[in-house]
Formats: C-alpha cells, structure tokens, sequence
C-alpha cells in the first residue's frame, strides 16, 4: 500500500536530502506537528491547493500553481507502523479506520521513491 504526500517542486532537493519530517514546516497553522500522508494522491493535491488558496499564493496562472505541485509517493513499508495515527483534524467519517488522511510523527526517508506531477495522477487516471 502507498501514502502520498503533496508538496511544492522546489521542495522536492531538501526533502530527499532531509526525509520528510515533522515539524519541518507546516502548510496550515492550525495543524499539528507531523507529515501529512493520504491514501489518494488527489486527496493530496486537494490539500495542497486549499493551502495554496487560503494562504493567497502569487501564482501568475493557475497552471503556473499546478506545474509547481508534486507528489511524493510513500510506500508503506518506508513508514514505523507506530508513528501512524488517524489525522486529528478530520473527524468521522475520516476518522475511521477507512480514513483517507494520516499523520506520521517521524522522519520518511523518500529517496527512490516517485514523485508525481498533478498531470501524471490526473491525466492518467483520466484515459
């Protein structure tokens, strides 16, 4: 099974050098501390894109905003089973054992690991 992990493209060099880690920096102010995993890469994207419109990003274009999103895809056995929990911020049903949304409170090593654009999951998942 794989998680993934939104980010921006010119975080991609620090998070493979670095892992992904908590506490690293935190894309909503009121989230706790943590890495921020989904079962869906478009769930992913979707959280990237709500911070990216709250937080009133200057993209020049919404393409320009959706060529800079990346997906890390993290596979479950990079993951301590223990640092695993439920996201707190979303309550049922996604706080369920069937949730899409996690926080890991650990270091992922992601090397090796793919990384999508949005135009891989969407345009793939489209034909």
């Amino acid at each position: 099974m794989s998680y993934f992990h939104a980010t921006f493209a010119d975080r991609i060099d620090s998070i493979l050098e670095n892992g992904l880690s908590a506490g690293y920096k935190q894309n909503f102010d009121y989230a706790e501390p943590g890495v921020y995993l989904c079962t869906s890469a478009e769930i992913a994207v979707g959280f990237l894109l709500e911070h990216v419109i709250d937080n009133h990003f200057d993209f020049a274009s919404p393409a320009e905003a959706r060529e800079s999103f990346r997906v890390i895809v993290v596979d479950r056995s990079r993951l301590d089973e223990r640092l695993l929990a439920l996201d707190p911020q979303l309550g049922p049903p996604f706080g369920s054992e069937q949730s899409t949304c996690w926080i890991y409170r650990g270091k992922i090593d992601v090397r090796g690991m793919p990384i999508l654009t949005v135009d891989d999951i969407f345009i793939e998942r489209a034909s």
